[in-house]
């Protein structure tokens, strides 16, 4: 056998090479790792924030949730200027889309005040945007000038330039006004024609599913407002139900929530936008109020049930338990009903958040301050029916409630002993609470009014009430059970008496 001489050296060069060739086809054959994979694969999103009025104490906080705010699932981001002036938000996220909205923060009288300074906007993983961000104040709050550039920026500007003609164009609805203008702003078809024709112009440049959604966040918008407008003309007007006059306008509602057939609804992609989810929703209590002079929950339901299925119905169902109200008598019925029909994971998970809302249960035995700071337990109004209302100082919603409802009940029941009001205030100062009470906007004297004790919404009443925002009423039978809680029947002076009344006779 021939003996091999071989050279040691040569051998580790060789060997050495060898080796970098294989590690470097392992690097292009594996995944990448570290600042090399891409944020769509890390699920992931970017913003960068420079915004011209910000001063270097100024703290933006950036909301980002996959369907809509006050979700369950919303995160909240915190971000202060770095050195080269910009505010950095690198978000993980679960979903592939959802929607971020950007505030700022600032302190005033011992209070947090969280202003917007941009509208919702639509977001896909993998995001990496800038935005060049000015605002000054205004009537209507803070009127931002947004520019987005980056990965994913087309549809954030066609959604602001969409925003923008939409909100400007008072001078062209007005000019080229149609009948049902007077019911709707965004009803104008040649508005919608020119808005969608703006969207239209970036489609290329996003995708499909991001030009579907700019279109229905900007025209399926102001649902609520719409609905309002058609009640106060209902009432100015004095147009009877039965009549041909309200069947007519029932017609013509229905063509200004179908955005005037100028915009088709696709039930694959329009369960993804939060608006079109309010919109949809409102215009079947459009329907309800023509036909029936109320909001009919059963009716409702059934027709979110024959009209819309699977994601897009379960996101009706869905919004519609946690961000509105249902009759009283019904609610529990159709709660469980829901909880039935809902397949799509999230949504069955938003339904299940609020299920203290709708399933009946024993009241805790809570004992919170009063003005005097003597300690008032819950158990002292066993075997009286107990209304509870839950609001805070500054809250336009919680006074107008105290006012156009609590205080006329509570003034009918000034010499019933079996009947408490009480009042609970999640104001995190205690002079800020004594100073609405003072100001006679939001309770009176007859109510026994109760403080969170500096604690606020991170009071055990309120975390384990699930309550998160106000004003939020509950009514409590004699035995301690919340008999109706958030319901409709609370909110207004004839159904409460009534529903009160009811409890009442079950008093042993």
């Amino acid at each position: 056998m021939k003996k091999l001489n071989i050279n040691i050296r040569s051998f580790s060069t060789l060997q050495s090479v060898a080796m970098r060739i294989f590690f470097a086809l392992l690097i292009l054959l594996l995944p990448s790792t570290g600042s090399a994979i891409s944020l769509k694969d890390q699920k992931k999103i970017r913003l960068t924030i420079y915004y011209k009025e910000a001063k270097p104490t100024d703290t933006l906080q950036l909301n980002i949730t996959h369907r809509y705010f006050l979700s369950a699932e919303q995160k909240t981001y915190y971000k202060d200027m770095d050195k080269n002036g910009a505010y950095i938000f690198e978000i993980p996220v679960k979903y592939e889309n959802g929607y971020w909205e950007l505030r700022k923060l600032f302190y005033k009288m011992g209070s947090r005040n969280i202003p917007n300074l941009t509208k919702a906007f639509w977001w896909e993983a993998g995001d990496e945007i800038i935005l060049y961000l000015s605002n000054k104040p205004s009537g209507a709050g803070v009127y931002s000038i947004c520019k987005f550039e980056g990965n994913g920026a087309a549809k954030y500007n066609t959604r602001y330039r969409a925003d923008s003609l939409r909100s400007n164009s008072i001078a062209f609805v007005k000019a080229n006004f149609d009948k049902d203008g007077e019911l709707s702003p965004v009803s104008n078809k040649n508005l919608i024609k020119l808005i969608i024709k703006s969207v239209e112009e970036d489609k290329a440049r996003m995708s499909e599913v991001a030009n579907y959604l700019t279109k229905a966040d900007v025209l399926m918008t102001q649902g609520k407002a719409i609905f309002l407008r058609i009640q106060l003309y209902v009432k100015e007007n004095g147009i009877l139900i039965g009549t041909q006059k309200r069947k007519d306008l029932l017609e013509r509602v229905k063509a200004i929530y179908l955005v005037k057939g100028q915009f088709a609804i696709d039930t694959s992609k329009i369960y993804l936008s939060g608006n079109a989810i309010s919109f949809l929703w409102y215009g079947l209590k459009s329907e309800s109020f023509l036909l029936f002079g109320n909001s009919n929950s059963r009716w409702i339901f059934d027709q979110i049930y024959s009209r819309y299925d699977y994601k897009l119905r379960d996101q009706i169902l869905a919004y519609w338990f946690q961000y509105q109200r249902i009759d009283g008598n019904d609610a529990e019925l159709l709660y469980k009903e829901a909880l039935m029909i809902v397949k799509s994971v999230d949504a069955l998970n938003q339904l299940k958040s609020v299920e203290h809302f709708y399933l009946k249960k024993q009241l805790k035995n809570y004992s919170l301050p009063n003005p005097k700071g003597e300690m008032v337990s819950f158990k002292s109004f066993k075997n009286k029916i107990v209304f509870v209302d839950f609001w805070f100082t500054g809250c336009a919603g919680c006074s107008s409630f105290y006012n156009n409802v609590v205080s006329k009940v509570e003034e009918h029941y000034i010499n019933d002993s079996t009947v408490a009001f009480v009042t609970v205030s999640t104001d995190k100062f205690k002079e800020k609470w004594l100073n609405g009470l003072k100001s006679g906007l939001y309770t009176s004297d007859l109510a026994v009014n109760l403080y969170t004790d500096g604690k606020g919404t991170s009071h055990p009443i309120i975390i384990y009430n699930k309550i998160n925002y106000q004003p939020v009423a509950m009514l409590i039978d004699a035995k301690g059970i919340i008999r109706y809680f958030n319901t409709d029947n609370l909110y207004n002076e004839k159904q409460l008496l009534k529903t009160i009344e009811e409890l009442k006779a079950t008093i042993e």
